[in-house]
């Protein structure tokens, strides 16, 4: 039911997809648009994608670190599975039907949802921290006023989630709203609770927080292709600044895919940066499609081997 549920979701997030991005092609110089798309040198694509897989296998390392602290053993086949199978249901709202995973381990593994749905929260949470930290390295050689105070947001958001995370006092777990996503989880919310602190101790926090950050290193690289493959002359700092600042934005919408917020918001910087619209509208469609929805697509056929693991 579960999983039907998160597949039913998914199905119509991707609608809400399609739709946003034909409206948004077709509120475009189609004919522009499309010549753009034209100019790209498909070489680099392969290489985009391989590097891009490397960042979702460091990702799937930080799960086997994040699971491994709660002494749940997975082997290293299942773990990579498991991690890739979320990504399937990463085109939710908020991402939240990663949470399949958690489905996996209790239908496979017998793990129960308060132990293994705190991992997909904190992946997340190292997921921005990262992001965070990598868009703050690079404002100290580029200065860019609507970013800095995005980056700002985004350290006093996750500050205020740590201190949360880590002292019930300031806001006791107890209390956070009964959605679905956290529906199993309610009756052993003190586990809920205990395992998110476990998953932020000093040991666990630092290793989760270098394998995020190679992880979003690595995708910086792979926008960087990016960039190249549309023959658009920029420099790593820039690409990086502009791309993960709106994947950061996109992701805090908790829309689906940050469908909406993360193209707009790339497609305002890149022209703002000096880049003609309708190549900047191509350029961010091709990122997202190199980057997001590729990972969809991995998802999906790691979904399909998980569905057959036993």
């Amino acid at each position: 039911m579960v999983l039907n549920l998160n597949v039913n979701h998914t199905i119509l997030c991707a609608v809400i997809i399609v739709v946003f991005y034909t409206i948004f092609i077709l509120f475009s110089d189609a004919e522009k648009f499309s010549s753009q798309l034209i100019k790209i040198d498909v070489l680099f694509v392969p290489l985009i994608i391989a590097v891009h897989v490397i960042s979702l296998l460091v990702c799937s390392m930080r799960q086997k670190v994040l699971l491994d602290s709660l002494n749940i053993k997975l082997s290293l086949r299942q773990n990579i599975l498991f991690q890739f199978a979320g990504y399937s249901m990463s085109i939710t709202p908020g991402g939240m039907g990663e949470l399949i995973k958690s489905h996996f381990l209790k239908k496979i593994h017998s793990k129960d949802y308060a132990k293994t749905i705190p991992v997909v929260f904190a992946e997340k949470y190292y997921n921005m921290l990262a992001s965070a930290l990598v868009i703050t390295v690079m404002l100290f050689f580029r200065n860019n006023f609507e970013i800095e105070v995005t980056v700002a947001v985004i350290w006093i958001l996750l500050i205020a989630a740590l201190v949360i995370i880590r002292n019930q006092k300031v806001f006791p777990m107890r209390k956070i709203p009964q959605v679905w996503a956290l529906k199993n989880v309610l009756e052993s919310i003190s586990s809920f609770s205990n395992t998110l602190v476990a998953l932020s101790e000093k040991k666990i926090f630092v290793k989760s927080f270098f394998l995020g950050t190679v992880a979003v290193f690595a995708d910086a690289v792979a926008i960087y292709l990016c960039f190249l493959a549309f023959n658009i002359n920029y420099s790593f700092i820039d690409s990086t600044l502009f791309v993960i600042t709106s994947l950061a934005v996109g992701a805090i919408s908790f829309l689906p895919g940050g469908v909406g917020v993360t193209e707009l918001s790339m497609t305002g910087l890149l022209v703002k940066s000096g880049i003609i619209v309708s190549a900047a509208l191509a350029l961010t469609i091709f990122i997202r499609f190199m980057i997001t929805w590729s990972t969809v697509v991995i998802g999906f056929i790691a979904l399909r081997f998980a569905m057959k693991s036993k």
